[in-house]
């Protein structure tokens, strides 16, 4: 006999597939334990826009663009067991885990954290607090750790549960591999969640597990798509002196780029732009970008070509394109003064720009 870690039977118990749960639930006696969600944080599906497709370029693992969804998890559980079976009852630091809700996923070979879909060449993980992919969260070997229960909360509801974390589609074929096309719904792309070792599912209800899910809304469509990125590899700034940056928020030296887009599909296109690896953002939603250089003082703002702000770390949308037909997006970068002291020197910068589609 194998023990079984879904939420979970003792081991000395009989090992039970996570498609058998509910059914298990109904045979097993009263129950005085809840474990409810507050604010319709359970269940939750994710919108998605009916579709994505996937650029056949991206390399395995990487996150599909446009596919990273947070959620927030709130709730409360009464400090009781099953009745009957064994199964020690929550308490205050008992581990929450997250599950995949399909029997026949199972973890990607080589990319750490990722689960089949049954659409080849995508997968989906799950995002603790942290941002790192949620390991052994196969169902029959559920033992991943995505929170605890915490004390504080009013009789019965003693425990309290606040959990953050996000799904997101990867990746799991080789770059230049297309993906299949297929749906993915709450049939094969959902998760669970309940406490370890209690049988306790979190917002359980009435035998059905769908209460507790977090998955893609409706039924989503995969499909994948061939896109050739150009762009500058450096945008060079003029030169100019202290005087054009006299107060704070000052800006000059607006310069000119753009980045290009071919597809072999007609598609809707956003793009997101963010401070590359070990450049901070000083301002994201005006677009500031902070200096790596030697001057003080002055960092680099990024705007669309009709000189609004640029905001990072999250999607903008850019409208239509057609199959095989070039296109153009333009922006300006420039010069602005972030700091009560400046001093002269190089102002360098880097951003990272990513485009999703569907």
């Amino acid at each position: 006999m194998r023990c079984n870690h879904f939420f979970q039977l003792p081991c000395r118990q009989w090992a039970l597939a996570l498609l058998m749960l509910a059914a298990v639930l109904s045979h097993i006696g009263s129950v005085r334990a809840d474990c409810k969600a507050f604010n319709g944080s359970l269940p939750q599906s994710l919108d998605y826009n009916m579709s994505v497709v996937v650029p056949e370029g991206l390399s395995a693992g990487a996150t599909i663009p446009g596919t990273y969804r947070p959620f927030t998890i709130t709730g409360a559980c009464t400090p009781d067991a099953w009745v009957g079976n064994g199964a020690p009852p929550p308490a205050v630091g008992s581990t929450i885990v997250a599950c995949v809700a399909s029997g026949t996923a199972s973890p990607v070979p080589g990319i750490p954290g990722v689960y089949s879909t049954g659409i080849a060449g995508v997968g989906m993980a799950l995002l603790d607090a942290s941002g790192n992919r949620v390991q052994n969260a196969q169902n029959q070997q559920c033992a991943s750790h995505f929170g605890q229960l915490q004390g504080g909360g009013t009789a019965p509801y003693t425990l309290l549960y606040n959990l953050t974390g996000a799904m997101e589609l990867v990746k799991t074929s080789p770059a230049g591999t297309p993906v299949d096309s297929g749906m993915l719904t709450s049939a094969n792309a959902a998760w669970l969640f309940g406490v370890y070792e209690t049988l306790w599912v979190l917002n359980y209800s009435s035998g059905a597990l769908a209460p507790s899910m977090i998955s893609p809304a409706g039924n989503l469509q995969i499909s994948s798509v061939t896109c050739t990125v150009t762009s500058p590899s450096t945008v060079q700034l003029p030169k100019v002196g202290l005087s054009a940056l006299s107060r704070v928020g000052s800006v000059a030296g607006g310069t000119p780029f753009n980045i290009g887009l071919l597809c072999n599909k007609n598609l809707k296109v956003g793009i997101r732009m963010e401070a590359a690896p070990g450049v901070t953002a000083v301002d994201s939603q005006s677009g500031i970008l902070g200096s790596q250089g030697t001057a003080q003082g002055v960092g680099i703002q990024l705007l669309k070509s009709d000189f609004s702000s640029m905001p990072l770390d999250q999607r903008v949308d850019l409208g239509n394109i057609s199959a095989n037909g070039q296109v153009s997006f333009g922006y300006f970068a420039r010069y602005h003064r972030t700091g009560t002291t400046i001093s002269p020197g190089t102002v360098q910068s880097q951003m990272v720009f990513t485009f999703d589609y569907q």
